[in-house]
């Protein structure tokens, strides 16, 4: 055995022990931690996903901090969020269904009321997305703003889409909306025509969940399509 196969093997056994230690810290944080605290975590306490360090961050901000330094930084955390870039719409909302819980734990120890609700999720997550896609999708009343409905809607309208490729499915629509300048008479004929079809004007591809600002489009330029969404 040479030196590189004994360097290999000893990665392989300092890998080993760290997983084993990393799988005894959480588990002892499963049946230490309190279930009020367990429940704010962005998923179970052994997911993958889950990374010790957040975990330990939060237990210094719940343990190791006064609460108003705590709630003013989640909060701080909260508010910015919309406006900071993310790999997943369903990060995004995972990530603010968080920081809801944690926020709310707090008011209601010290305050005996929940600080930010459902409706508040809900409106941050519309701010963080483009509202050209939503059209007359998003109706702001008691059933048709609820977290559910909205989390519903962004998931069939963005699927998994990041940020970035927000951006760029924002950046084709307003390409494909470029029309050439049409005569007069041309514009009749095509108001003529439009009257005449009115019924087929609706996108079957995306049934209007992509209209931009209300106006509906056929599926040639339909910009869930462009983007490769749906």
């Amino acid at each position: 055995m040479d030196d590189c196969d004994a360097l290999e093997i000893e990665k392989d056994k300092r890998f080993y022990y760290l997983k084993m230690q990393e799988t005894f810290i959480r588990g002892l944080f499963g049946k230490v931690l309190p279930a009020d605290f367990l429940v704010q975590l962005q998923g179970t306490i052994n997911s993958p996903t889950l990374q010790l360090h957040e975990v330990w961050a939060m237990l210094e901000r719940e343990y190791g901090q006064s609460s108003l330094d705590v709630s003013t930084a989640l909060y701080s955390e909260f508010i910015s969020l919309p406006t900071k870039p993310f790999n997943r719409v369903t990060e995004l909302v995972k990530h603010m269904r968080s920081l809801q819980n944690q926020l709310n734990e707090l008011a209601r120890k010290n305050l005996g009321e929940i600080m930010i609700s459902d409706y508040h999720v809900s409106q941050a997550l519309v701010a963080a997305l483009p509202s050209g896609y939503f059209g007359s999708s998003v109706i702001q009343t008691h059933d048709g703003f609820k977290l559910p409905v909205i989390e519903t809607m962004l998931k069939q309208i963005f699927s998994n889409k990041s940020s970035k490729d927000i951006a760029a499915m924002s950046k084709l629509t307003v390409m494909g909306e470029r029309k050439r300048p049409i005569a007069v008479n041309q514009a009749k004929v095509n108001e003529v025509k439009k009257t005449k079809v009115s019924s087929y004007t609706e996108c079957f591809y995306c049934h209007g969940t992509a209209n931009v600002y209300g106006t509906s489009h056929m599926k040639a330029t339909c910009p869930l399509r462009i983007s490769g969404g749906g």
